[in-house]
C-alpha cells in the first residue's frame, strides 16, 4: 500500500524489507510459510485476496492451500478449480511466468474463471505467478483485485514473482525437514552405535547408544578428540591404529578393504564399515572402547 506522500523509492524499499522478512525465517513448516506470504503480498502489493493453490499430479485441478481475505483477516483454504471448466488459465500458468491480467473478466486467460471465481468474490484484476519446485509446476500465488480495474506495474510483477520463489524454497525446506525426521527415526532406531560425521571429522549426529559412549569416554566431539580419549577395537578385540580407523579412511576418501586378508575384521573408529553421507559420513558400529 502507497501512504501519502510516499515515493517509489520508499514502495521500493518496502517491498526489499518484506522480502528479507520472508527469507530470513525458517521456512521448514510450508503452511505456515505460505501464510506468511499471502499476508504480506497483501499489504505490500495492497490487494483484498491473497491465495496459494497447489497443483495436484494428475495436473487436471489446482487446490487451494491458503487463501488470505485481508478486509477479514481470515485464511481458508479447500476451493479447487479443474481445468475442464478454464483450459486456458491452466495452460497459462504452465506456460508464463506472470499472467499480469489487468482486466480479468475480459482476458483471454482468465475470462473462463467469471461465473466459477471472478464474479462471485468481486474480483476485478489478476496478478497470478506460477510457482515451480524441482523442475515441474507446483502451482500458483495469486493477487487479486477488488474494485476498480487496476494496472499491475513491471516492479509489481518482479516483486509478485520474487515471492513465488520463496514459496518454492519452502517447499524445498519443507521436505528436507521430513527427509531429516525420517533419518532421525531411522538412526535412533538402530541397536548399534551411530555417529554422523562432517567433511571436518566433527561428530554432527549420534543416537542414543552412541551418545552414551560419547559420555562413557570423556567427551569429545570432533575425531582428533576421540583418539585422545578411546582405544578402538574391532570385533576380536585387537586394537585398530588410529590412521586405519573407518572414520579416519572415509575421511581421506579411500575405499573399504575389508574384504582384504589384511583388513580388520572391524574398522571403526565409529562404525564399521563407515560411508560418506552427502557431505560426511554415517558410521554404525557394534565394539567396544577403553579409557586410555
Amino acid at each position: 500500500m502507497r501512504t501519502a506522500g510516499e515515493g517509489d523509492g520508499a514502495v521500493a524499499r518496502r517491498r526489499e524489507q518484506v522480502l528479507f522478512e520472508l527469507a530470513k525465517r525458517n521456512k521448514a513448516d510450508v503452511i505456515e510459510t505460505f501464510r506468511a506470504i499471502t499476508e504480506a503480498t497483501a499489504i505490500a502489493l495492497d490487494v483484498e485476496r491473497t491465495s496459494i493453490w497447489r497443483l495436484l499430479p494428475d495436473r487436471n485441478v489446482i487446490v487451494c492451500e491458503d487463501d488470505y481475505v485481508r478486509a477479514k483477516s481470515r485464511h481458508t483454504a479447500g476451493d479447487i478449480l479443474r481445468a475442464r471448466d478454464c483450459p486456458s488459465y491452466f495452460s497459462a500458468i504452465a506456460e508464463t511466468r506472470v499472467i499480469a491480467a489487468h482486466e480479468a473478466r475480459t482476458d483471454a486467460r482468465t475470462r473462463e474463471l467469471n461465473a466459477l471465481y471472478l464474479e462471485v468474490h468481486g474480483i476485478t484484476s489478476m496478478m497470478d505467478v506460477p510457482i515451480w519446485h524441482k523442475g515441474r509446476l507446483y502451482g500458483v500465488l495469486c493477487h487479486e483485485h477488488v474494485g476498480p480495474a487496476r494496472h499491475w506495474t513491471s516492479d509489481e510483477e518482479t516483486f509478485a514473482g520474487n515471492l513465488a520463489d520463496v514459496a518454492s524454497l519452502a517447499l524445498e525446506e519443507g521436505e528436507r525437514r521430513e527427509a531429516e525426521r525420517r533419518w532421525d527415526a531411522v538412526v535412533n532406531t538402530i541397536q548399534e552405535a551411530v555417529f554422523v560425521l562432517d567433511g571436518d571429522g566433527t561428530i554432527v549426529q549420534a543416537n542414543p547408544l552412541a551418545t552414551r559412549i560419547i559420555e562413557r569416554a570423556g567427551g569429545g566431539i570432533t575425531l582428533a578428540e576421540r583418539m585422545e580419549l578411546v582405544e578402538f577395537r574391532d570385533e576380536q578385540g585387537r586394537v585398530i591404529p588410529a590412521d586405519r580407523t573407518g572414520g579416519r579412511r572415509s575421511l581421506r576418501g579411500e575405499k573399504s578393504t575389508s574384504s582384504s586378508s589384511n583388513a580388520p575384521a572391524s574398522e571403526g573408529p565409529f562404525a564399521s564399515p563407515a560411508r560418506r553421507c552427502g557431505s560426511g559420513i554415517v558410521s554404525t558400529a557394534s565394539w567396544s572402547c577403553s579409557q586410555m
